[in-house]
Formats: structure tokens, C-alpha cells, sequence
């Protein structure tokens, strides 16, 4: 299989990077808490919680194994590589397929030797972590708002 098969993604993940390229945070989510007397819809906090959800689910094993296979292949296997390859999987478990993707691209821009795990998260697109972030304050909301509707 060449690198450029290896990470093609499927019909599904196709969707779910669409969902995370279109993905922005809603007006209500930005600044500070929403002011809940201003009535914000809990359907509308519940379907944008299920939006970042899915746009950061995180990627399967096999993802994972195919990524690191790849960087393998291109920089070459550290001498000891099969004591390292868990701690690496540790590493990228909660990255989503798509920012699997993006930061492979970034890492054969921007490493010239294979990359230590830090070097990898330094790879990972902001966009993964302005996501997280939103997707934190969103499940905020969206409890202070349940517990508001009690």
C-alpha cells in the first residue's frame, strides 16, 4: 500500500472532516457564559454539542497504527522503537482523523528526523485545540443550563 493510499479517508470520515472544516463555534458560546435569561434554546446547545462531538471523535487504532507506519517509513524506525510504539499510541489516542491527517502533512514539513511525541502534539493543528476548547464551554453551557430548567 503507498502513503498516499494509507490515508485516504473513507466515505465516513469524509463526512466528519466536512462537519469539522465547517465547524465554528456558535455566537452564544463566545466570550463569557451566555446569560441564561436570554433563553438560549437547550435543543439548539445539544445539537452543537453533538456537532464537536463527532468532529473530535477520536480516531481508531487502526488510524493510529497507519499514521505511525507512515512516519516510520518516511524518517526511518528509532532504534528502539518497539519500547516507544505504546507510549506514541498514548499520545495521539484522543486526535481525530482528520487532524491525524493534517498533522502528518505538518510533520513531514517541519521535522527533519523522526519526531519525538512532543514534537508531534507541536504539529497537531490549532484548530483541534480551539475545537476542544469550544466543545468544553458548550458542555458547560449546556449543564448550567439543565441545572437553570430544574
Amino acid at each position: 500500500m503507498q502513503k498516499s493510499q494509507a490515508l485516504a479517508p473513507t466515505q465516513e470520515e469524509k463526512q466528519i472532516q466536512t462537519v469539522a472544516d465547517k465547524i465554528s463555534p456558535p455566537s452564544w458560546s463566545v466570550g463569557q457564559i451566555a446569560h441564561l435569561e436570554f433563553g438560549i434554546d437547550i435543543d439548539e446547545v445539544k445539537y452543537e454539542l453533538e456537532n464537536y462531538r463527532q468532529a473530535l471523535k477520536p480516531a481508531e487504532d487502526k488510524s493510529i497504527a497507519v499514521f505511525l507506519a507512515n512516519i516510520v517509513n518516511h524518517f526511518g524506525a528509532p532504534e528502539n522503537w518497539a519500547d516507544l510504539t505504546e507510549d506514541y499510541f498514548i499520545a495521539l489516542e484522543d486526535l481525530p482523523e482528520y487532524h491525524l491527517q493534517e498533522t502528518y502533512k505538518s510533520i513531514l514539513n517541519n521535522c527533519k528526523w523522526f519526531p519525538k511525541i512532543a514534537e508531534i502534539r507541536a504539529n497537531v493543528p490549532d484548530t483541534f485545540h480551539r475545537q476542544r476548547h469550544t466543545f468544553g464551554k458548550i458542555k458547560l453551557i449546556y449543564s448550567k443550563i439543565k441545572e437553570y430548567n430544574k
